[in-house]
């Protein structure tokens, strides 16, 4: 996959569909550093490829680190997360030990009143 990935990298750079395509592709192997330093090196990032981050951590249990990330995601002017990144952010709380982020999660919910639709709720 080498070769591959530096072609792809190299078609990629500065292209957020394409850089969130190879963060998916890398979350799906378990590539999470991988995955992480390309989020972190992308000049532009959307909603799609927050939301592909945070779910790849919550797939491969790194739970505290989709948190982090979804508190800086939150953090950002003019960005309001919405039902799709909260509902990959539950995703982590059979996993997840700390209760208090799940609170944090709970509350953000009520607050910002978010409808989530029962389709997205997955148990």
């Amino acid at each position: 996959m080498g070769y591959a990935k530096r072609v792809h990298e190299t078609i990629a750079a500065g292209n957020v569909f394409a850089n969130t395509s190879l963060i998916v592709g890398y979350s799906a192997k378990g590539d999470m550093s991988e995955a992480r330093r390309l989020f972190d090196s992308s000049p532009q990032k959307n909603f799609v490829m927050w939301t592909a981050i945070i779910s790849g951590c919550v797939k491969l249990r790194q739970c505290e680190d989709a948190f982090v990330l979804f508190r800086e995601y939150a953090a950002q002017e003019a960005t309001i997360p919405d039902s799709v990144i909260l509902v990959s952010l539950l995703g982590a709380f059979p996993i997840q030990t700390s209760v208090n982020s799940g609170k944090q999660i709970h509350a953000y919910i009520f607050r910002t009143r978010i409808t989530m639709m029962r389709k997205q709720i997955v148990l």
